[in-house]
């Protein structure tokens, strides 16, 4: 066969195909919006929305839209006849799961080219994906739950679940990777927006059901030699652990029950209590552990049922952090429980326990506990290598953290901590193990959560939005966590406590006035011989993590925040999410170039 002919049969299969995915498409929205379905089925609702944006993030990726197609993709072009016999099936089990098939067929026309078959870019599927969850209503026709053959819908889902994976195994590993990404942040924008715990609950058993990887029964599996599988260890999405995480303290919100976290602490402390530091290092039956301490319980929060409230605070944060739910991409240390300290010189406080060796091998004798602070003052500049992985885990941390509605309000680098064998000599690469504490005031982002105010010191505060310093009321924000990630990565890129890279002593007098017009400092004025602060970072650790790090001090639109917007709103925070995944997070990845 002549390539010319040959070129024009490739071209009409691709046609055919994306014809045929037109009407996969028009199913998927068929289904999603079926209307009468019963509650017990709301985790198949749920499961069908994730199948249907791996639907269309797969067909940009192997070029399947009319704008791509004048592109070459070797992915399409050589297993242009398997997608469409599965695209064939896809559309074939919508069909064969409704009573009365000409229904269907009135609805989703075989060879019908919709005008919005295609998508230009991946920002366009996420701000699908996102339309979609913001007007669940707006389908192109009904379908009714009595329209369909009840016993069959989940093996619908777990044939679905099947197609997809199988057409993405046609990916090379690179383009795979993508995928995943793509895919990772549809999902977090799922989560970001359910907040009942119903809805909750039926994406834990949504996710699941996925669990199983959707095998196709023997008769309808499609031979594919020319290709590689998935590999099993891939490595595992913290999708499944944020849900069941989110879900756990929506749950213990609403259950008021006694969570038994409190610990002796005359085991923890049998020479007496510690003094008034921030931070204490203690061992219990031969671990090794530490305890921080938050401020001491104001005055004004003096009266029983409010010194209560914080002690119930205290609690959940323990228990929350001492979850085996908790994912492990939050890179926090695991939290044992907490201690209740009360004396003349502190007043009342409480403090966090944690595992310092949790993290470690079985067979560590001893512990070196630091924090970043520490480290910036004390060891040589490390590695770019060993900084840009660093920066890239503190940014994931605050991305997932945010994902299920909670905020850390105390992100500095003392508040991040690295545990590492004591008899082994610090090394650069025990730089990207790091354990992100400091939560003593953390709190779920939603409006009507209380908010425990801290008592005010310099070296914590420099960290700090200055709209929080100027505004007595103003309740923290994810903006704020992100401004100050934003000064943690300028310490990591310059290696320097962020009031030396700023030139503030905070000894002197007159230091707390000088934190306050920090932020537009570091934005407008030149830098050490360089034009201004971004290109003195841009030298030091690349284009794309200066910008990143500009994003986060800027706020505001660059990380998705309208004026006057409500953070605490879902919708609001799921443009945060993706702004801080695209612009922020995304340009961290990409490290020096």
């Amino acid at each position: 066969m002549d390539p010319i002919t040959a070129a024009g049969i490739g071209l009409s299969i691709t046609s055919l195909a994306l014809q045929v995915l037109s009407g996969c498409k028009k199913g998927y929205e068929l289904f999603v919006e079926m209307g009468g379905m019963p509650t017990k089925y709301r985790h198949l609702r749920t499961r069908l929305r994730i199948e249907q944006t791996r639907l269309l993030t797969w067909a940009e990726k192997i070029g399947l839209v009319e704008e791509l197609l004048h592109e070459h993709s070797r992915t399409l072009s050589l297993n242009q006849n398997l997608i469409l016999d599965i695209l064939l099936e896809i559309q074939f089990a919508f069909k064969s799961v409704v009573k009365v098939t000409n229904v269907y067929d009135s609805v989703v026309p075989q060879h019908e080219i919709s005008a919005n078959t295609s998508t230009n870019s991946q920002i366009s599927i996420l701000r699908r994906t996102l339309y979609h969850l913001e007007n669940p209503s707006k389908a192109i026709a009904r379908l009714e739950w009595a329209m369909v053959k009840q016993e069959k819908f989940e093996e619908l889902i777990m044939r679905l679940i099947g197609y997809n994976d199988r057409i993405e195994s046609f990916l090379d590993r690179s383009t795979l990777q993508d995928l995943r990404t793509s895919q990772e942040r549809s999902n977090l924008l799922l989560l970001q927006v359910s907040e009942q715990v119903g809805q909750l609950r039926a994406l834990v058993d949504a996710v699941q059901l996925g669990t199983s990887r959707g095998r196709l029964p023997e008769t309808q599996r499609l031979s594919r030699s020319s290709t590689l599988a998935e590999p099993e260890n891939a490595p595992a999405s913290p999708f499944a652990d944020l849900v069941k995480f989110k879900l756990q303290q929506k749950a213990m919100d609403s259950a008021g029950e006694d969570l038994q976290m409190l610990l002796s602490s005359s085991l923890l402390f049998p020479n007496g209590v510690p003094g008034a530091e921030p931070r204490t290092k203690t061992k219990l039956y031969g671990k090794s552990l530490w305890v921080e301490w938050s401020e001491s319980v104001p005055e004004t929060l003096g009266i029983s049922d409010l010194v209560q409230m914080s002690e119930d605070r205290v609690s959940k944060l323990a228990a929350m952090l001492g979850s085996p739910n908790k994912p492990s991409a939050f890179r926090g240390p695991h939290c044992l429980g907490y201690v209740r300290q009360e004396d003349e010189v502190v007043g009342l406080r409480f403090g966090l326990v944690y595992d310092a060796s949790s993290s470690l091998d079985d067979g560590t004798v001893g512990v070196r506990i630091q924090s970043l602070r520490d480290l910036l003052q004390g060891t040589r500049k490390p590695s770019l290598t060993s900084r840009m992985a660093l920066a890239r885990q503190l940014t994931e941390s605050l991305l997932y953290l945010h994902a299920v509605n909670w905020l850390h309000k105390g992100l500095r680098s003392d508040s991040i901590m690295f545990c590492s064998p004591i008899e082994h000599a610090w090394k650069d690469k025990d730089l990207e193990a790091p354990l992100v504490s400091g939560f003593e005031f953390s709190r779920p982002d939603i409006s009507e959560e209380i908010t425990v105010k801290t008592t005010s010191r310099i070296e914590h505060d420099i960290y700090r939005h200055p709209d929080l310093l100027s505004y007595a009321n103003l309740r923290s924000q994810k903006s704020h966590d992100i401004y100050s990630l934003g000064l943690v990565l300028l310490e990591i890129a310059f290696w320097e406590p962020i009031e030396v890279v700023a030139g503030i002593s905070l000894t002197r007098k007159g230091a707390r006035a000088a934190i306050l017009p920090i932020r537009d400092n570091l934005l407008t004025k030149s830098f050490r011989g360089y034009p201004s602060m971004w290109d003195a970072l841009a030298a030091e650790m690349g284009d794309d993590f200066a910008e990143a790090v500009w994003k986060c001090l800027r706020g505001g639109l660059d990380i998705g925040l309208p004026p006057k917007a409500d953070e605490a709103d879902p919708q609001t925070g799921a443009r945060i999410q993706e702004a801080f995944y695209q612009e922020v997070l995304t340009r961290v990845q990409h490290g020096y170039r």
